[in-house]
């Protein structure tokens, strides 16, 4: 659910309401999905993964099949490697067919 430019995220033991902006990124496995913000915090739900993105501002972007990231957190892109590197020091595998997206965001 997103009230404005918050986000609420929900599992069994809790409830979790945050800003989409302090969102690094979110993975997905299995059927258990990983969020983590900027301060460190990392919940896990159960929500599908193609559920969030509708929920989510447009600076987030799938890079890959199991993964999403806040655009306005990547602080380098390894071409070679289809890697991307996020402000807390992450790295994510850019899939093939996401690369032409990432692109043009990155080079404006």
């Amino acid at each position: 659910m997103r009230t404005e430019n918050f986000i609420t995220l929900k599992n069994e033991n809790e409830i979790l309401r945050i800003r989409s902006d302090e969102i690094l990124y979110v993975t997905v496995e299995g059927k258990i999905l990983t969020c983590k913000t900027e301060d460190e915090t990392i919940f896990h739900c159960t929500m599908a993964l193609n559920r969030l993105v509708e929920e989510l501002p447009e600076y987030f972007l799938r890079i890959s099949r199991s993964c999403l990231v806040n655009v306005k957190k990547i602080k380098r892109y390894y071409r070679h490697k289809k890697l991307v590197i996020l402000s807390d020091g992450s790295e994510h595998k850019v899939a093939g067919r996401r690369l032409k997206s990432l692109l043009k965001y990155l080079e404006g």
